[in-house]
């Protein structure tokens, strides 16, 4: 178990890591990253550590898990939530809604997302010609 003093000198050494960092809540932020590596590779089980270390894997009010997930699936995802495919589109019109919500992001990066959506049936991926390229691309659309 750790001690009191232990848990100190782990948060003076996370206020150490972060000291050079201006921006506020950046500096907040990294600190929080750092403790919680410290306090999990510490053995992680501290009643303190485990509310600052675990934050993100406690389930939130309704019952599912708290995700704070970010990338591309999680940005495909969005727009499979907001009915975006509720008409057949392309990688390239996946592409710039990702890049209209404000992510930078290249059509290589959609695929897999999309992909693994098809797999578990979320969406239906179909070749068919389209208008604008006169020849067989894959579509996604809602299944």
């Amino acid at each position: 178990m750790t001690s009191v003093e232990d848990l100190r000198r782990t948060i003076q050494t996370a206020e150490l890591a972060v000291a050079d960092i201006d921006d506020q809540d950046l500096r907040r932020i990294a600190f929080d990253r750092v403790l919680q590596h410290l306090l999990l590779t510490q053995g992680g089980h501290h009643a303190a550590g485990a509310s600052v270390a675990l934050v993100a894997r406690q389930p939130s009010a309704r019952g599912s898990p708290a995700k704070q997930v970010d990338g591309p699936s999680a940005w495909v995802a969005d727009l499979q939530r907001e009915e975006f495919f509720k008409s057949p589109k392309t990688i390239t019109d996946v592409v710039q809604a990702v890049k209209a919500a404000g992510h930078n992001i290249l059509s290589k990066d959609v695929t897999y997302p999309l992909e693994q959506m098809a797999r578990k049936e979320i969406l239906r991926r179909e070749k068919e010609v389209t208008a604008e390229s006169k020849r067989k691309v894959w579509v996604y659309r809602k299944y």
